[in-house]
């Protein structure tokens, strides 16, 4: 995800205001890897409940993905049953 993309970028001693440039310009473009990444892990299952909400939110973040981009991902489930 960008915040993970982000933090490497620095460590490796890209400037913050390239990072933030870089990264604003690939906004929307996080959907189809968080769509992937959250197939491959949880084989699209939607979060039924709040237990299992926040544990796919908290292995998502650990990818590196924003609380806004994976709140916006599993709120667009619906009442569907897979994502």
């Amino acid at each position: 995800g960008p915040l993970r993309i982000g933090r490497e970028l620095r460590e490796r001693g890209v400037s913050q205001d390239l990072v933030d440039t870089v990264l604003a310009g690939l906004e929307n473009d996080w959907l189809p890897k968080l769509r992937e990444l959250h197939r491959k892990r949880f084989k699209s299952l939607v979060p039924t409940d709040m237990a299992e909400r926040m544990r796919q939110t908290r292995v998502l973040r650990q990818h590196g993905f924003t609380l806004e981009q994976i709140k916006h991902f599993l709120q667009g489930s619906g009442d569907r049953k897979y994502l």
